[in-house]
């Protein structure tokens, strides 16, 4: 609520409180005496909540002042709820205990709808809610019955009966309600004879006497009909009706009023409009209306494209005729000569170079000359001058047509050349520049805000810019009524200009009290924390607007608001924050299907691609709020049921195993060590299904993130966990010696990353950019059975093109090392080239557990291949089973083109590998993919549909690939 609008209610508050005090004598005869209590009644119960008493100035401990209590009484009108608050005080031989009575607003503060309703109660509750407001008063029974009575009218029911009365026990309204029954038809008649006959009107829209009378109904089929006799070309078609009922509401007599009016035709005289969609032209059919502003719209597009195409003075007009079969909608076209710009010359133009001119003109000679390019050109070259200090500069364009020629076609075509004649005229400087009426800020301070030096051009928009930016700073010091104005002086030749900055301040408002009300479980002090104004500093704009910004951020209130109110002192003001709290718990579940191109071992051996479709589900409970705070506490599951990985996945009767799932358990602290930054402490246990083998997890994270501005996002993360593998689909020999001494893998590690996230929407981005680096790094001393280094860098860029074309296009890299391992107690044999099983002697090998290998391949890598099947000979198996590597490239692109509404279109081109050692990786070795999808935007997100092609198809285990890969999902792929 504005200041402004509040003043006469304070001053009403003020005046009341004098009354009340004046009154109670005995509170102005204990001024002095010490306050031992203080306590706080609302209709005569005692008032617990702990935010209303943050509205008392009165405080135990401290002697009672009438200022304290003015103040209290004016924070306690403030927030609207009360119609009278009554002071007392009780002189004690300890001191002085002060209550303050609450008288509530006399209001119904909640409506009751009960009877032969024909509708939920919540729907009518809520129509008299938007109507009237939450509280409704007694005196608005009359307007309520009477809104009741219009709802139950449009639904048919005229007999519909709506009785109102009080009940005093509940302080409720409530509203006894007979619906009634539907009103029969007794008579049907037509204003004039339709078009397609009576009886065919009367079964088109399945009126019948007789039978009941259903408006909703009938205006629903009215429209569609309507809309289809528009689509017949009857395009002034107007249907409608009325409806008498009769006394007693029980039947009803309509009359349809039903206004084909004349078929009408379109078409074209005199000159051609070549290569035009006239449909999109003159959008008649589409908009199923002849209505004249579209016609005059249609007229002026048919010119705009004509003139584009360098027939500079066409003309396009229009008329209705009447004829005998209908009406005709007539566009008449002279085109007139089609011109052809030659070329462009420049005159008179020093202060800037004809390059310069020449590219803000971006006229192309040997396409045709249109007179809006010709237009902007002048208005950019005009802009440019004007930056320069330039006044008065003119610029004369001049068409000089040459020997006219006769184009292929047949159409006349004259080419001419531009002539722009430039007369620059005087410039002029900035001289002096002076600050008039400021006394806040000295002469240097302003200056650093205006950004305009003495000697720099003289430019308008400039100025005023300086002025907003001077304007700004006052505001954010609390001067709400200050004004800039830019007052130039010329002297007589008019070369140099003196400015005054002409400064009114006002008086500077501070804060005199900041109120928090309407919390219940968040504490005062973590709303507190986030508030950018304080008690005595200005009331500046911009920390009124972090303010709003930091609470809502905080995701605990349905609705924040600050209100600011001014009791005896125009410069002081009080602040109270007004919240409404979310739901301390949250629960969220959810079903779908999930489709997903896979490898499946076959029978014989070799792996197969199989497009498997698998049931999910998931269910989420979170509580926030914890101990009055902003922490919070989640539990995710999710669940998956799949065919399971084996070779007998090709039977009539595939086995569905519970064998994908997720239990994560987040507890969040904002701003934690003091305020370093965000800590996310989680445990989770989870078994995912991959291609060549399971992975079952469990452990702990936590991680700190702290925001660094400009978009950046940096965190720092430790992981503890258990990762066993089983299932494994890899020939014997080709297991990884890592994963052959832990098939049960034990891990510790740190991670670390940075993020600068620009994008304008993370589920549907269509411009900005995102970039990001992890590195984590795992060793033995820490905890680790295996240590390893690895990195991970990634890039996209979103651009939105002309025709709201969105291209996409990024690129993801990652390396890894495992360090060395030393197995002196454990025996350990491999298979060397010959074939033939021999110890090793100790040394280790350097590849990664296999859940952290880099794999690639699916719908958010290279689309043209299956689930983690992308590699060649390195990293894929005898039978087409992918092992993963230390190292992987993976680059995207796309262009999203849109269809019609929430429809896209995609075209993709993707590549990447993955590569056994960080040295083999070869950018000659990445392999490539094309294809195309679909996009249906949707509540939860883009469904999207890709079909990827590999563009170099090759043979694994004696079969070749499969030529393409099907990918449903939710959201875009990058």
């Amino acid at each position: 609520m504005s200041c402004p609008r509040l003043g006469g209610v304070l001053m009403a508050v003020w005046l009341l409180a004098g009354a009340h005090l004046a009154h109670a004598a005995d509170v102005a005869e204990l001024v002095g005496r010490v306050v031992v209590q203080v306590q706080l009644y609302r209709a005569g119960v005692p008032v617990t909540d702990r935010s209303a008493r943050e509205l008392l100035e009165t405080r135990q401990g401290q002697p009672l002042s009438l200022r304290e209590v003015r103040e209290s009484l004016a924070h306690l009108y403030s927030l609207g709820e009360y119609a009278d608050v009554r002071v007392s005080a009780l002189d004690e031989p300890t001191g002085v205990v002060l209550q303050y009575d609450l008288i509530p607003q006399r209001a119904v503060e909640t409506v009751d709808v009960r009877g032969d309703l024909g509708r939920s109660p919540e729907e009518l509750r809520n129509l008299i809610t938007r109507r009237f407001g939450p509280n409704v008063r007694p005196s608005q029974a009359p307007a309520v019955s009477a809104v009741l009575n219009t709802f139950y009218r449009d639904w048919g029911r005229f007999a519909a009966r709506i009785v109102a009365d009080v009940d005093p026990v509940n302080d409720r309204l409530v509203f006894d309600v007979d619906q009634g029954p539907l009103a029969r038809i007794t008579r049907i008649d037509f204003s004039e004879e339709p078009l397609d006959g009576r009886s065919v009107v009367l079964s088109r829209l399945d009126l019948t006497v007789g039978e009941s009378f259903d408006p909703t109904e009938l205006d629903r089929r009215l429209s569609e009909y309507e809309t289809d006799m528009r689509a017949r070309r009857y395009y002034e078609a107007e249907f409608n009706y009325q409806v008498s009922p009769s006394e007693d509401g029980q039947t009803v007599a309509l009359r349809l009023e039903l206004q084909g009016g004349p078929l009408v035709s379109i078409r074209f005289e005199r000159d051609p409009v070549p290569d035009a969609s006239l449909e999109d032209l003159v959008p008649v059919a589409r908009e199923g209306s002849i209505d004249e502003d579209l016609l005059e719209d249609s007229s002026r597009r048919v010119e705009a494209y004509l003139r584009a195409l360098g027939y500079r003075d066409a003309t396009v007009v229009h008329r209705r005729l009447v004829e005998a079969d209908g009406l005709a909608i007539v566009f008449s076209v002279d085109r007139g000569v089609r011109s052809r710009l030659t070329g462009i010359s420049f005159s008179g133009n020093e202060e800037l170079d004809t390059a310069i001119v020449a590219d803000l003109m971006d006229l192309v000679a040997g396409g045709p000359l249109v007179v809006a390019d010709i237009e902007a050109g002048l208005a950019a070259v005009t802009a440019a001058y004007a930056r320069l200090g330039y006044r008065g500069v003119q610029i004369q364009p001049r068409v000089v047509e040459e020997d006219p020629v006769v184009a292929s076609g047949g159409s006349d075509e004259v080419p001419v050349r531009v002539a722009v004649e430039i007369i620059e005229g005087g410039r002029t400087i900035v001289g002096a520049i002076n600050f008039d009426g400021g006394t806040v800020f000295d002469r240097q301070q302003l200056a650093a805000l205006v950004q305009v030096e003495p000697g720099s051009p003289y430019y308008a928009p400039s100025l005023l810019a300086g002025a907003d930016l001077l304007l700004e700073r006052y505001l954010n010091e609390g001067f709400e009524a200050a004004e800039v104005d830019v007052l130039p002086r010329f002297n007589d030749s008019g070369e140099i200009a003196d400015v005054t900055f002409m400064v009114r301040e006002g008086a500077q408002v501070r804060v005199d009290h900041v109120l928090v009300v309407g919390n219940r479980q968040i504490s005062s002090s973590t709303i507190r924390a986030e508030l950018a104004i304080e008690a005595g500093a200005p009331l500046g704009r911009d920390k009124i607007d972090q303010t709003l910004r930091n609470l809502t951020a905080l995701g605990l209130f349905r609705r924040t608001e600050l209100r600011q109110f001014s009791h005896g002192r125009r410069d002081r003001r009080d602040v109270v924050v007004m919240v409404e709290e979310a739901p301390s718990t949250r629960i969220g579940y959810g079903s779908g299907l999930q489709a997903t191109q896979r490898l499946r071992a076959t029978v014989a051996g070799p792996a197969a691609e199989r497009l498997e479709f698998a049931p999910r589900g998931f269910f989420e409970i979170g509580r926030r709020n914890l101990w009055g705070k902003n922490r919070a506490i989640d539990l995710f599951t999710r669940v998956s049921l799949r065919r399971k990985n084996s070779a007998q996945a090709e039977q009539a009767q595939p086995k569905l195993g519970f064998n994908e799932y997720r239990v994560l358990l987040n507890y969040q602290e904002p701003r934690a060590f003091r305020e370093s930054g965000d800590l996310l402490l989680s445990g989770f246990v989870q078994q995912v299904i991959r291609p060549s083998f399971d992975l079952f997890s469990r452990g702990i994270n936590a991680e700190l993130r702290r925001e660094m501005g400009l978009g950046m996002i940096g965190r720092v993360a430790y992981t503890y966990g258990v990762n066993r593998v089983t299932n494994e689909q890899l020939e014997p020999e080709e297991v990884p010696l890592v994963d052959r001494l832990f098939p049960e893998v034990t891990l510790s590690s740190f991670a670390g990353g940075m993020v600068r996230d620009t994008r304008d929407d993370p589920l549907e981005t269509t411009r900005g950019t995102l970039i990001g680096v992890d590195g984590e790094l795992a060793l033995s001393r820490l905890g680790s059975e295996v240590g390893f280094a690895k990195t991970t860098v990634q890039g996209y860029l979103y651009r939105r093109l002309p025709g709201d074309l969105v291209l996409a296009a990024g690129a993801r890299l990652g390396v890894a090392r495992g360090f060395a391992l030393s197995v002196p107690t454990l025996p350990t044999f491999e298979f060397n080239e010959e074939g033939v099983l021999v110890l090793l002697k100790g040394d280790g090998a350097q590849d990664l557990p296999a859940s952290e290998r880099f794999f690639a391949g699916g719908d958010t890598s290279v689309r043209g291949f299956a689930l983690d099947r992308l590699g060649d000979a390195s990293t894929i198996d005898v039978n087409g089973f992918p092992s993963g590597g230390n190292a992987m490239i993976v680059l995207n692109s796309e262009l999203r083109v849109p269809v019609s509404g929430p429809l896209q279109v995609v075209g993709f081109l993707d590549a990447g590998n993955v590569f056994d050692r960080v040295s083999n990786l070869e950018l000659s070795r990445i392999r490539g993919a094309a294809g195309f999808g679909v996009r249906y935007r949707s509540p939860v997100g883009p469904i999207r549909v890709d079909l990827g092609f590999k563009l170099d198809r090759r043979t694994f285990a004696g079969a070749r690939e499969r030529l393409t890969a099907l990918h449903l999902s939710i959201g875009q792929a990058f």
